[in-house]
């Protein structure tokens, strides 16, 4: 049982990384583009690179991440109920056991 709670635990530690790295992906992204509107909006020189490429290569890579994150879930589950099922087989083995062990 306790394998299974270092299991779920390392499962959130890597969401967590995961989604912390992500929001600092974003926060640096809209920082840069504030800094890139205000230059536009007082006039001065005209921000360097392609935007829309910008967008595009964010939302590949919050894909990328949250598939990832998702992927890791969906094997951590099927570990979860594999465990499960073994702990429950094995527990079922073991009642015949004690029940003539209590009728002796």
């Amino acid at each position: 049982m306790q394998a299974l709670e270092q299991r779920m635990a390392g499962l959130e530690q890597r969401q967590a990384e995961a989604f912390e790295s992500l929001r600092a992906d974003i926060a640096h992204f809209v920082s840069a583009n504030e800094r890139r509107l205000a230059a536009l909006e007082t006039g001065g020189a005209q921000p360097q690179g392609d935007l829309a490429a910008e967008f595009e290569e964010l939302r590949r890579r919050i894909e990328e991440r949250v598939l990832g994150v998702e992927l890791r879930s969906v094997r951590t589950m099927e570990q979860v109920c594999d465990t499960v099922a073994l702990i429950e087989q094995r527990f079922l083995s073991n009642e015949p056991d004690e029940a003539e062990a209590k009728s002796a």
